[in-house]
């Protein structure tokens, strides 16, 4: 990649730790020191370790990764509040960060003088603060309270004129820190929208989230970072994919070498073997040894269209005849589950005995666009409105689905919704039809 606007390289941060020093001794980040003890004889602690990866003008980066992985201090290293201790940060253009609430603001200026405040920090000139100035505060929603000292500001004044600053100050690179947590919905919303037209502006954005609906409805690029390590950088679906497996304490299958930010889509296994494959704990019976995802024509298919056909094999080997009921479920990658096919659906039950397979066609899958986990769950029979279960595989499968022609190809985008529907629609003259 020639046209970077970032450019990171072996980049680390080390702190030295003393678990024996008193709490008067601590220094920056809450890790202190005896004064008596020198930087060499202490425990080190990297909290972040050996991070490569560069982005070009428009690309959207979300950094995942569980609590104490290390993102935040990555993004402070990159907004220039923390120093690294090895490796190197190259940013081009201006820089706006919002790494914490009320970070660079002066509590005993006003609202309005911390606008002026923080442009003059960035470099702006006070004639192109001006002409933001207007839409700075009607986004922040602050009103006759911008000529407050901002110390008399609630947290969520403080935070919607914060973002409302580093979003409307012309910066190149723009670094933010879990900053769609705070505030409340109506805001929140806002700020998504906000933020999807940055995709269209050829800003440069970073962003720490535990999101991954919102990761992979603003981002081209995904990070995923563990106890300091980089563990993968490349397309935001593949990230989000990495993250659910490593959160289900799935191994992550891609290669921890691969961060070189191609969109390459790994190819999913149509056909798993599932005889040692995980259970959900609590599962009384392996009987499930194989699930296979097939295609119309019944050839195995990981890859489908919105109103495609899709069937689903599950082969199992049970030693007695026992009648049982199957049950499919499309979890999205953030762990929510989108729908639910059941055998029972239908008006016979199914009896096991020795090698079998059940089949599940579906005629017409309403999946938008993504990449879809499938459980399977096995269970006896039920007897009345109660279920029980033997066994759940979660991530038995995984298929992708794309839009495609199902509703002409326009109208839905995955962030308005997890189904698609197609409609009829007329017109008609008059008050009713």
């Amino acid at each position: 990649m020639t046209d970077w606007s970032l450019k990171v390289e072996g980049l680390g941060k080390c702190y030295h730790l003393d678990l024996h020093g008193k709490s008067e001794d601590r220094v920056s980040h809450g890790i202190f020191r005896r004064r008596d003890q020198t930087a060499e004889q202490s425990p080190e602690f990297w909290a972040v370790r050996d991070i490569n990866f560069t982005l070009a003008p428009g690309d959207i980066l979300g950094i995942l990764g569980r609590n104490g992985s290390g993102k935040s201090t990555l993004l402070k290293i990159l907004g220039g509040i923390v120093e690294p201790s090895q490796g190197t940060a190259r940013l081009r253009g201006r820089v706006g960060a919002l790494l914490e609430v009320g970070a660079g603001f002066h509590p005993d200026f006003s609202g309005r003088e911390n606008i002026f405040l923080q442009g003059a920090v960035l470099g702006i000139k006070q004639a192109e603060i001006r002409r933001a100035f207007d839409q700075i505060v009607d986004f922040a929603d602050i009103g006759v309270f911008i000529d407050v000292p901002v110390k008399h500001y609630s947290s969520g004044m403080f935070i919607r004129l914060a973002f409302s600053v580093a979003l409307h100050l012309r910066t190149d690179i723009l670094i933010l820190d879990e900053v769609m947590a705070v505030g409340d919905a109506p805001f929140q919303q806002k700020s998504m929208s906000a933020l999807e037209n940055l995709v269209h502006d050829g800003r440069t954005v970073l962003f720490v989230s535990h999101s991954c609906d919102m990761v992979a409805r603003l981002c081209n690029r995904g990070m995923l970072i563990d106890k300091g390590h980089q563990l993968y950088f490349g397309s935001a679906d593949m990230a989000i994919t990495h993250y659910m497996q490593m959160i289900h304490h799935l191994p992550i299958e891609a290669s921890p070498d691969e961060t070189d930010g191609s969109e390459r889509k790994e190819p999913l296994a149509a056909d798993r073997d599932l005889r040692d494959a995980p259970r959900v704990e609590g599962s009384k019976r392996h009987l499930v040894t194989r699930a296979v995802a097939r295609a119309a024509d019944l050839s195995p298919h990981s890859e489908f269209q919105t109103g495609d056909t899709l069937v689903i094999d599950i082969h199992c080997h049970c030693e007695d005849a026992t009648k049982v009921y199957f049950q499919l479920s499309f979890m999205g990658m953030d762990g929510k589950r989108i729908m639910s096919v059941h055998s029972t659906h239908g008006e016979f039950a199914l009896e096991m005995g020795g090698e079998g397979f059940a089949r599940c066609v579906i005629p017409d899958i309403r999946l938008v666009t993504g990449e879809y986990s499938i459980m399977v769950t096995v269970g006896p029979q039920p007897d009345g409105s109660e279920l029980s279960w033997f066994e759940h595989i979660p991530d038995a499968l995984r298929i992708r689905v794309r839009l495609g022609s199902y509703l002409g190809g326009v109208g839905l985008q995955p962030f308005q919704g997890t189904m698609a529907q197609r409609s009829l629609w007329h017109m008609g003259a008059g008050g009713e039809g």
